[in-house]
């Protein structure tokens, strides 16, 4: 268990970077452009 926890804590680290890096670009996008630019694997919409 600690160790899934590690790994979603470090996937959610790195979709953080990624989201801050689309937004210093594309300041008005849309949170579901964004989902769609990224297209994150196991995690939906709305938790992103």
């Amino acid at each position: 268990m600690l160790e899934r926890r590690m790994l979603y804590n470090e996937e959610v680290g790195y979709l953080k970077q990624i989201v801050w890096q689309v937004r210093q670009d594309h300041p008005t996008l849309s949170s579901r452009a964004m989902y769609h630019m990224i297209m994150p694997e196991g995690i939906g919409r709305d938790k992103l």
